[in-house]
């Protein structure tokens, strides 16, 4: 499926190049590529369960990639709190890039 189709044309803060970093934190463009991005991380994901579980039917990396949710879901909790709204977030994205980790 092309998602691309989702962000064209749907700039809302009049940035010009593609790169998300420079468009603002609320523009439509930003938070569809963002979408965009979690949304083929977790397919990704499935598709490694399902080729480690039953393909493969290697059960460490299917072990790892379960700690990797935990980790993540984890992440969203952390901190109870305390941590500031960018802390916060900076931890659950540090966890979400390592949701493929199996290595």
């Amino acid at each position: 499926m092309s998602y691309l189709k989702l962000v064209v044309g749907t700039c809302s803060c009049g940035t010009k190049p593609p790169d998300i970093q420079y468009h603002d934190p609320e523009c439509k463009y930003r938070l569809a590529s963002e979408l965009i991005e979690k949304v083929e991380k977790y397919e990704s994901l499935l598709h490694r369960i399902q080729l480690y579980s039953s393909v493969t039917m290697d059960r460490d990396k299917v072990g790892k990639l379960i700690r990797n949710i935990d980790r993540w879901s984890y992440a969203h909790r952390v901190g109870n709190g305390e941590l500031s709204e960018e802390e916060q977030d900076e931890v659950i994205r540090k966890a979400f890039d390592k949701l493929l980790d199996v290595d």
